[in-house]
């Protein structure tokens, strides 16, 4: 599941500017594991080493007028 949050700030009138924050995998369901070159998917190195993979985020800033 992958979730979204924005926000408009006015500069002027006429002109605003969007911030966005973007989440992927929010609830940080794992997935299926990459196979390696020899065509095995380990379980050793899939959770970034501590146990967890984190969910992706992307930040954007958008001007509108």
């Amino acid at each position: 599941m992958d979730s979204s949050l924005w926000k408009y700030f006015p500069i002027s009138e006429r002109v605003r500017l969007r911030a966005n924050v973007d989440v992927f995998n929010v609830f940080n369901v794992q997935g299926l594991n990459v196979p390696g070159g020899d065509g095995i998917a380990s379980l050793a190195n899939s959770f970034g080493g501590f146990g967890l993979r984190l969910p992706q985020l992307q930040l954007t800033m958008r001007l509108e007028f």
